[in-house]
C-alpha cells in the first residue's frame, strides 16, 4: 500500500479531510504501490549524476483530490512550478519522495510528478564559499609540515609555476597556492547538508590523493587580509564644506609605512614600489553628510563623490556615487560603497572629489556638513600574506556549487552513485575494490552477484520482438577536459594531448563528445636552475599565458599529490632547488596530472590521456565494455503485469527466445501500462545466448 500525506495542510483541509490525528492524505489509485516500488528501485541504480528521482504517476480525480489539487493545476497557475511538500510511504516504509508537482488534469485524473528527498538539489544550492572549513596559517613552518605530512589533507600548498616566478632565483611562499583534497572537501559538503559521503575510491583508492585547484580570478583574496601597506584614514572632527568640487584630505588613523600624503593638493599618494598589476580595494564606510534644503521652489540638490586614480598624470575616474537631498528640510544621508581597481601599479595615486548642489550644467554649489567618513585603502597583491590566517572557503571560485565539483569528480572515475535514504548516505563507487588483497578475484562492481531470473514460464516462444539499438548510436566517444583558457595549453589540447577517442566498434560513423565541464588540463614544464636557485626540476605548470607573466585566468585543475620526491639527472645527480632561501633542497612536493617524472610507484590515472594506465578501460569501463560485446536491444516481453513485476534491475534475466533461453540484463523499462496485458517494452543488454 502506498500513501501520500501532505506535510503542511491548510486549516480547512485538516477540518474537512483530516483523520483523527489531523493528518491529510490524498486518494491513490490501484497499482500505484507497484509502480512506486519499481521506480524507486531504480534510484539506487543510477549510473550518472543526474536527478532521476522524478516519478510520473496519476491520481484519481476524487472529490478530496480535486479540492486539494485543483488550485495547483498548471492551467490555473499558468506555470507548473509550485511544489507540494509530501511524505510518501510504500509498504510501511518511508520513501525518499519529499515533494510533488501537478503537471496536468484531464477531468478524470491528475498527472503528477514526485521528487526524491533531494541531496542533489541541496548540493546544487550549496556554494563552496559558504562552507566552514577553518583557516590555514600562511607560515613557512606550516607549509613544510604539510608537505612532510600525510598525502591526504584537506588543503595542500601547491608548488607550481604560474607563467612567471615572484622573485627568481629561488622559490618563495608567494609562488604557492592552496588546493583541496577531493574526498575531504566533498565530505564537508555532504556534512553541510546533513548527509554523509562514503567512497572507497576517494578514501583509499586512486582518488585518495587527488586535489583540485578551485580558485577564481581573485584567488589571493580572503577576509581580513591585511598587507603592511594597509592604510586607514577618516574625518575627525566634522567639517563645514563649501560645497564646491573639492579634493578631500583625510586624517590618518593607521599608516605603518607612512604612505599617505595629506599635503598634496589634489590626491593622496601610496608609494607602493611593486610594479603590478595588483588590486586596490577602497572601502568607504559611514560617509555621513548633513545636506541643507534648497531655496523655496528649487529642486532637491545632490551630494556626490567622484573617485579617481592618477595614473602617471592621467586621471582615470573609477566611480561616481550620489545621494539626494530633501526639498523642504535639511536631511542627513549615509553612504557605504567599495571601489575595486584591478589594474593598479606602483606610483598610482587615488583621491576623491566631494560636492553638493545642482549638478546640471552651470548649476550652483552650496555648503554642507561633512560629519563622518572612514576610508580603508587595501592593496591586494596576488599572493597570500605571510603569517596571516587564510579562511579557506574564501579561496573558492565565486559561484562554484558543491554539486558541480561532485559531478566532475564522479565523471573522472565514472562512478556509480548509490543513495541510502534511510541513513542519509551517498556512496560513490568506482570500478575497483581497493581493500582486496592483490591477486584475488573480487566480485566487482560490474560483475553479477545473483543468479539469473528464469522467465521461461512467463513468456511465449516466438513472441519476443527485438530491435538492435547500438547500431544507431555514435561509434566514437571523445573524452576531454574543459577547454583551457591558456593559449599554450589550448594548443596542446587541440592536438589531442589530453583528449581520448574511444572506438566502440559498432555504431554510426560519428563522434559523441564527453567533456568534463569543470576541470582543465595541466602541463609540466622544466624549471631552469637560474629560476629556482638550483640545478632545475620538473614542476607542474598552471599556465595562463605563454608570455612568462603571471595572470589570473587559471581555471580549475585536478592533480595528484605524490608526496615529497627526489628527481635525478640521467647521470644520477639530484636536481635541486631553493625554497625561502634554503638552497640545495633535493626533495620537492610533487603534484602532477600525468606524472612526467618517476614517482616511485604506479602512476595514478587521473588525466584524460591514453598513456596513463589506460584510463578509459579503468574509469570508463562501462563504455569500453562495448568494444567486446554486450549489445543493447529494445525488447518487447509478453505477460503484462506478471512480467513487469518479475523484472529486477539488480540481476540478469532468462527469457525464452525462439530457439533457446537468452540471458539479458534489463537496463530500463521504456513503457508499460499497468493493469493490461500489453507487452512490457524494455531496454536490455544481451549477456549470453
Amino acid at each position: 500500500m502506498t500513501t501520500i500525506r501532505l506535510i503542511s495542510p491548510t486549516g480547512w483541509q485538516v477540518v474537512i479531510y483530516g483523520d483523527a490525528l489531523g493528518e491529510v492524505y490524498l486518494d491513490t489509485g490501484i497499482g500505484l504501490a507497484v509502480a512506486m516500488t519499481k521506480a524507486l528501485d531504480r534510484l539506487d541504480e543510477i549510473q550518472q549524476v543526474t536527478q532521476e528521482a522524478a516519478l510520473a504517476i496519476s491520481l484519481p480525480a476524487t472529490e478530496r483530490n480535486k479540492a486539494i489539487l485543483e488550485r495547483f493545476r498548471p492551467d490555473v497557475l499558468k506555470n507548473p512550478g509550485n511544489p507540494i511538500s509530501v511524505e510518501v510511504m510504500s509498504g510501511g516504509e518511508r520513501t525518499p519522495v519529499s515533494s510533488m508537482l501537478v503537471m496536468g488534469y484531464d477531468g478524470s485524473e491528475f498527472d503528477v510528478d514526485l521528487f526524491a528527498d533531494d541531496w542533489i538539489e541541496k548540493l546544487t544550492q550549496l556554494q563552496l564559499r559558504d562552507l566552514d572549513l577553518g583557516i590555514y596559517t600562511w607560515e613557512e613552518s606550516e607549509i613544510i609540515a604539510s608537505w612532510a605530512g600525510a598525502r591526504n589533507q584537506l588543503v595542500m600548498p601547491l608548488l607550481a609555476h604560474f607563467g612567471g616566478w615572484y622573485a627568481p632565483p629561488g622559490v618563495v611562499m608567494e609562488d604557492l597556492r592552496l588546493c583541496f583534497n577531493h574526498f575531504l572537501l566533498l565530505k564537508s559538503c555532504f556534512c553541510a547538508i546533513g548527509w554523509e559521503l562514503e567512497s572507497e575510491h576517494l578514501r583509499v583508492g586512486n582518488g585518495a590523493y587527488a586535489y583540485s585547484y578551485l580558485s577564481g580570478e581573485r584567488w589571493y583574496s580572503y577576509r581580513n587580509k591585511e598587507d603592511q601597506r594597509f592604510v586607514i584614514v577618516n574625518i575627525d572632527p566634522p567639517r563645514v564644506m563649501a560645497g564646491t568640487d573639492e579634493n578631500i584630505l583625510f586624517d590618518v588613523v593607521s599608516d605603518p609605512l607612512s604612505l599617505y600624503n595629506n599635503t598634496r593638493p589634489f590626491d593622496w599618494f601610496f608609494g607602493i614600489a611593486a610594479p603590478g598589476p595588483f588590486d586596490v580595494v577602497i572601502e568607504v564606510r559611514g560617509l555621513k553628510v548633513m545636506l541643507p534644503a534648497p531655496p523655496p521652489g528649487a529642486a532637491a540638490y545632490t551630494f556626490f563623490v567622484q573617485a579617481y586614480k592618477n595614473d602617471n598624470g592621467e586621471l582615470v575616474f573609477l566611480d561616481f556615487v550620489t545621494a539626494k537631498g530633501a526639498v523642504e528640510r535639511d536631511v542627513t544621508r549615509t553612504l557605504d560603497f567599495t571601489i575595486l581597481d584591478r589594474n593598479a601599479t606602483g606610483g598610482d595615486s587615488y583621491g576623491f572629489f566631494f560636492g553638493y548642489g545642482d549638478l546640471n550644467p552651470g548649476g550652483v554649489r552650496v555648503p554642507y556638513n561633512l560629519l563622518e567618513c572612514s576610508v580603508y585603502f587595501r592593496p591586494d597583491f596576488p599572493y597570500y600574506e605571510r603569517t596571516q590566517d587564510i579562511h579557506l572557503a574564501d579561496l573558492f571560485q565565486p559561484g562554484l556549487a558543491a554539486m558541480t565539483l561532485f559531478t566532475a569528480v564522479a565523471e573522472l572515475c565514472n562512478g556509480k552513485i548509490e543513495t541510502d535514504f534511510g541513513r542519509r548516505i551517498v556512496r560513490l563507487q568506482a570500478a575497483n575494490n581497493y581493500t582486496a588483497a592483490p591477486g584475488t578475484t573480487i566480485p566487482g562492481f560490474f560483475q553479477r552477484t545473483l543468479p539469473p531470473l528464469n522467465m521461461t514460464s512467463k513468456t511465449v516462444p516466438g513472441s519476443l520482438t527485438w530491435k538492435r539499438v547500438d547500431m544507431e548510436r555514435e561509434r566514437f566517444f571523445n573524452f576531454s577536459f574543459a577547454e583551457a583558457k591558456d593559449a599554450y595549453i589550448l594548443q596542446q589540447q587541440k592536438e589531442n594531448w589530453f583528449d581520448f577517442i574511444l572506438d566502440r566498434k559498432r555504431g554510426k560513423e560519428s563522434t559523441k563528445d564527453f567533456e568534463n565541464k569543470l576541470f582543465e588540463p595541466t602541463l609540466e614544464i622544466f624549471a631552469e636552475g637560474s629560476e629556482v636557485g638550483g640545478l632545475g626540476i620538473f614542476i607542474p605548470a598552471l599556465w595562463d599565458n605563454i608570455l612568462a607573466l603571471r595572470s589570473n585566468k587559471i581555471g580549475p585543475r585536478v592533480l595528484v599529490f605524490y608526496g615529497e620526491m627526489e628527481q635525478f639527472t640521467p647521470a644520477g645527480v639530484n636536481y635541486t632547488w631553493s625554497f625561502e632561501g634554503d638552497g640545495g633542497k633535493t626533495s620537492i612536493p610533487y603534484f602532477a596530472q600525468v606524472a612526467g617524472q618517476p614517482v616511485g610507484g604506479a602512476f595514478v590515472p587521473l588525466s584524460f590521456n591514453g598513456f596513463a594506465n589506460d584510463l578509459f578501460r579503468l574509469y570508463y569501463k562501462k563504455e569500453a565494455a562495448e568494444e567486446d560485446g554486450g549489445a543493447e536491444y529494445e525488447v518487447f516481453l509478453t505477460g503484462g503485469d506478471e512480467t513487469y513485476l518479475a523484472l529486477n534491475f539488480r540481476r540478469t534475466t532468462l527469457i525464452q527466445g525462439e530457439d533457446a533461453p537468452l540471458e539479458v540484463q534489463v537496463l530500463a523499462v521504456r513503457d508499460h501500462e499497468f493493469g493490461t496485458k500489453v507487452p512490457v517494452f524494455v531496454l536490455a543488454k544481451l549477456i549470453s545466448c
